[in-house]
């Protein structure tokens, strides 16, 4: 999400500096005296931002995430908004060149044709500029932007956006009012082509601030709903579990205890053994369920408690759990949280790996808490599905996210690891998930 808002303030940044570069044109009086060219410049500018907006909030596809692909709008709007200028600038040129030149050589990981034929098209834009063709050089770019969103992205759903918070028909409605409204108040001031532009830009501008700021919240609310349904589901298929955990380990022990002593002549030594057997086991169960510290035991003897309860659950998994926990850890909320997380993790682990160890370690710098976790058995596949779990590994996320925390994951040669942050004003003041 902070990605995600930083990309966003990204595109305010270079609107305003649009709008200030189109301002200044004016009061300089350096701008091209063609009114249609005018016109076609600034919704060429509409198209680039909202295309960019429609790429980020729909993604149709997985970005490929680097930076000419994220940021690669930025050299495109500012290159068509610079036409509006009278002079051919040499350094918009090279800067222009340098960004066709990387775009190809990031181009070479992965080809494809309608990319080499976007960055063609580039190329022509940019000497056509040099040749003061600028009407010609604004097509070359506009259709290089289309073909590239349409070949990685795709505008069939483009008639499901709303880009307003309100419902789609009275946005139909709206916009064609405002528009009149805006023209014939410009009517009215006789204003400049170039000056009616701008103003719609900052309206524009404007506009897009308060989308961003209401697409922000929408979001947090959004992840708010997926949280508690994720929770609910999570919860209604622990409870199927425990109930076949309490019919298989409780329930049968139970029976064949009182089985024994029902006999004609009752085996009350065997029976005591299975009575004993079983309460170790429900402390086991106990304490792998429940989510508190008993106050009577330290925190490393907690701890303990709950890595053998996990180890008892899985008694088929032959693991070789190691593991290193600081012995500064005090504060209660803290230890809850960790207590929480460590179990999700080393459950995990256990429920769905199938190798032969998992090396755990707690570090503690200034309060900050680092986990790591490693362990083989992983699969490409198993970690390529992590981001799409709806068990364990998303609650797992949903615990470190209401803590304010981070976690990493890397994979290689059936190794996983796995890495998780947790700040210490968050570990003290923020109350546990669950």
């Amino acid at each position: 999400m902070r990605k995600s808002k930083s990309r966003r303030n990204i595109y305010i940044i270079v609107y305003m500096f649009i709008v200030v570069l189109w301002a200044w044109s004016y009061k300089a009086k350096a701008y091209i005296s063609n009114q249609a060219l005018i016109n076609l410049l600034s919704m060429s500018i509409y198209y680039l931002f909202l295309n960019k907006l429609y790429v980020n909030f729909v993604q149709m596809k997985e970005r490929q995430e680097n930076v000419l692909r994220e940021y690669g709008f930025i050299p495109l709007t500012i290159f068509v908004a610079s036409l509006v200028l009278k002079q051919n600038y040499v350094y918009i040129t090279i800067s222009m060149f340098v960004y066709i030149i990387l775009l190809f050589v990031f181009g070479l990981k992965k080809f494809y044709w309608m990319d080499f034929l976007c960055w063609i098209l580039l190329i022509v834009a940019t000497i056509l500029y040099s040749f003061n063709l600028r009407f010609e050089t604004l097509i070359f770019v506009i259709v290089a932007v289309f073909l590239n969103t349409k070949k990685h992205y795709e505008y069939k759903h483009i008639r499901q956006i709303n880009i307003l918070s309100i419902s789609k028909s009275n946005s139909i409605k709206l916009i064609p009012v405002v528009v009149v409204f805006l023209t014939f108040i410009a009517y009215l001031l006789e204003l400049d082509t170039i000056l009616i532009n701008v103003f719609m830009h900052v309206v524009m501008v404007i506009f897009m601030l308060l989308l961003l700021i209401n697409v922000e919240s929408m979001e947090v609310s959004q992840k708010k709903m997926e949280s508690f349904y994720t929770l609910t589901v999570y919860l209604e298929r622990e409870r199927n579990e425990f109930s076949s955990l309490l019919h298989d380990e409780i329930i049968q022990d139970i029976k064949a205890s009182k089985t024994l002593l029902e006999l004609n002549e009752p085996d009350i030594k065997y029976s005591m053994k299975i009575l004993t057997d079983l309460e170790n086991k429900i402390r086991q169960i106990m304490n792998f369920y429940s989510s508190n510290l008993f106050n009577y035991f330290s925190f490393r003897e907690n701890f303990e408690n709950m890595i053998l309860s996990i180890k008892n659950l899985y008694p088929m998994k032959q693991l070789e759990l190691n593991w290193i926990m600081p012995e500064n850890i005090k504060n209660k909320e803290s230890q809850k949280v960790i207590m929480q997380i460590s179990k999700e993790l080393i459950n995990n682990v256990y429920k769905h790996s199938e190798g032969t160890y998992i090396n755990f370690e707690m570090k503690q710098s200034n309060g900050n808490i680092t986990i790591f976790c490693e362990s083989d058995g992983a699969s490409q596949k198993d970690y390529e599905n992590i981001d799409k779990s709806m068990g364990g590994i998303l609650i797992l996320k949903l615990l470190i996210n209401r803590n304010k925390g981070e976690m990493h994951y890397s994979y290689q040669d059936g190794i996983l690891k796995t890495e998780i942050n947790l700040e210490k004003e968050s570990l003290i003041n923020e109350n546990p998930f669950i």
